[in-house]
């Protein structure tokens, strides 16, 4: 009888195991399910975006969260008033390694803006897999030309570093056209300047390594050279005067000694700038 008990015990083990397996199969099947299921609905999201004329990326200057009188929202409005469509994608403190395939910025807020859209600011939660990356925005967008506005995340960082992050981004282009924007000059600030690298020397050093990168592939709107002809240029001091526009916040107060971002004025003046770059 005792080894009767001990087989019946042994099957009653196995059996019990088996429950577990299958459970622990069910639920491997589940997450697998739940996976595909959400990978399909992510693809099928990313296939129903717009084709459009025009995807632009940037950092804060083309993509500032806290006003409305910065580059980007001018920007908006001047490619709003021609005929092509765009896309444009901006996070703050983006340089252009994050555009490829490094995560460090993904907890930060994207500025997406069309036609339609003058300013939607989505969480990362929220944003789709596709819309991170230059490479899948491309393949997402098909668009006809890329326009780049990076540069002043880097002021701190090496020639050279800054090279190699600019190249591996334009080989994210694939076969569409390519513009890069450089940084421009600094804004003037009432008593410190916030960001100490952001000055003439620095700002010259990325435009050569965003030069380098860009030869034969990509056309370069050279901001410094643009906005020289600027009314809002101080030829002596070499910076970007700081002239409100009544009815938008963001340039003064607070942000009188934000020396990096350009704003007011000045930051109209730039964007119809170069929109009419693009178009000409």
């Amino acid at each position: 009888m005792k080894w009767l008990t001990l087989l019946l015990f042994s099957f009653s083990v196995i059996a019990m195991d088996c429950e577990h397996c299958v459970d622990a199969e069910l639920n491997t099947l589940s997450s697998e399910n739940l996976s595909n299921v959400e990978n399909v609905a992510e693809a099928s999201s990313c296939e129903s975006l717009p084709k459009v004329d025009r995807v632009i990326i940037g950092d804060s200057q083309n993509g500032a969260t806290w006003s409305k009188s910065y580059f980007g929202n001018f920007f908006q409005r001047c490619l709003s008033e021609h005929q092509e469509s765009f896309v444009s994608y901006a996070r703050g403190g983006s340089v252009p390694i994050h555009w490829v395939n490094n995560g460090g910025n993904d907890r930060i807020n994207t500025i997406i803006r069309d036609r339609s859209h003058s300013h939607q600011e989505v969480k990362p939660q929220e944003l789709l897999k596709c819309q991170k990356r230059l490479g899948s925005i491309v393949e997402a967008h098909k668009p006809k030309e890329v326009v780049i506005f990076l540069g002043d995340n880097l002021m701190g960082s090496s020639e050279a570093g800054a090279k190699s992050q600019f190249k591996q981004l334009l080989a994210q282009v694939g076969s569409s056209k390519c513009t890069m924007i450089t940084p421009t000059y600094e804004m003037q600030v009432t008593s410190r300047r916030s960001v100490s690298a952001k000055n003439l020397e620095n700002t010259q050093k990325i435009i050569r390594a965003l030069k380098f990168a860009a030869a034969g592939k990509c056309r370069v709107i050279d901001s410094l050279e643009l906005m020289k002809r600027s009314p809002y240029f101080d030829v002596h001091k070499k910076l970007l005067k700081r002239v409100k526009i009544e009815g938008l916040g963001g340039c003064t107060g607070a942000s009188s000694n934000d020396n990096i971002h350009v704003c007011g004025g000045a930051a109209k003046d730039f964007a119809d700038r170069v929109c009419g770059k693009l178009f000409n």
